[in-house]
């Protein structure tokens, strides 16, 4: 009876050695996992913003572009037909 108890003592000793051990390794590889997710993210940010930018830009030019040519029209129609 009493090494039976000892015997079941000593599994459960083992069966938390390894949830420890397993545990362990989980949160540093979950540690490492998140790192990556946070690089990762930062990434993608960082090249959204310099999409967005760039969208930024482009909607400049098109506003100063469209701004031109209709000072040209106006300009064409003062000059040609005296409005």
């Amino acid at each position: 009876m009493a090494t039976r108890g000892i015997a079941l003592i000593e599994a459960h000793e083992r069966v938390c050695t390894e949830r420890a051990r397993a545990a362990a390794e989980w949160r540093t590889n979950a540690g490492d996992k998140l790192d990556n997710i946070e690089a990762q993210l930062g990434e993608r940010i960082s090249s959204m913003a310099t999409s967005i930018r760039g969208v930024y830009n482009r909607l400049w030019l098109a506003g100063c572009g469209l701004v031109g040519v209709l000072l040209t029209v106006i300009g064409y129609l003062i000059v040609h037909r005296g409005l």
